[in-house]
């Protein structure tokens, strides 16, 4: 990550496997005129994430991210220490035209056989496949997720024109400890 408002620092910076970089740029959000930190490269699983260069960092698990208050660096390192101690990483990113909230979940599954069922997110596809609920206890109950997100990819793995039980086939198979959920928030009255 490159602190937007630190020309000098390292655009090649390797401090994070998550985003690597935000613009170096002092670029404003159109709809609120303040600056914001800009994701400008990845490394990692959020590689494959719906991210996209240029979308404004709004948060991470659940913390407004602010340029004044965070440098590129501090919110690095935040990440990295909310998937160490919580287990759970969570980043929330709009995109420069304000359209839709970009959200990506990582979590760590507490125990290596946990199916579908036990991680208590329930899917189905109205119309596309989206976010039904999440149960009581579920480890997503922490997260930004909410119902009527649209699911785009978990891992690497495009879920765009997944039926409900493929993804619960998909969530079953995945090798690892690490999950990551890319989901699109919608603005009220958007649609597909």
């Amino acid at each position: 990550l490159i602190d937007p408002v630190d020309n000098t620092q390292q655009r090649n910076s390797t401090s994070s496997k998550l985003i690597r970089k935000l613009s170096n740029k002092l670029l404003n959000k159109s709809s609120a005129n303040k600056p914001a930190l800009i994701i400008d490269d990845f490394e990692g699983l959020i590689e494959y994430s719906c991210f996209s260069h240029g979308d404004f960092l709004v948060s991470i698990n659940n913390k407004k991210i602010k340029p004044s208050e965070f440098t590129a660096e501090k919110a690095t390192d935040y990440m990295h220490s909310r998937l160490q101690e919580e287990g759970v990483l969570h980043i929330v990113a709009e995109n420069p035209s304000g359209n839709d909230t970009i959200i990506n979940v990582t979590i760590v599954r507490p125990r290596p056989n946990m199916s579908y069922h036990d991680l208590g997110l329930i899917v189905w596809n109205w119309p596309f496949l989206c976010v039904r609920e999440i149960r009581e206890g579920s480890i997503f109950q922490h997260t930004c997720i909410k119902e009527g997100d649209q699911i785009s990819a978990i891992n690497d793995i495009d879920c765009t024109k997944l039926r409900a039980k493929e993804f619960a086939k998909c969530v079953n198979e995945l090798p690892g400890m690490e999950i990551t959920i890319s989901l699109v928030r919608r603005k009220q009255g958007e649609h597909v």
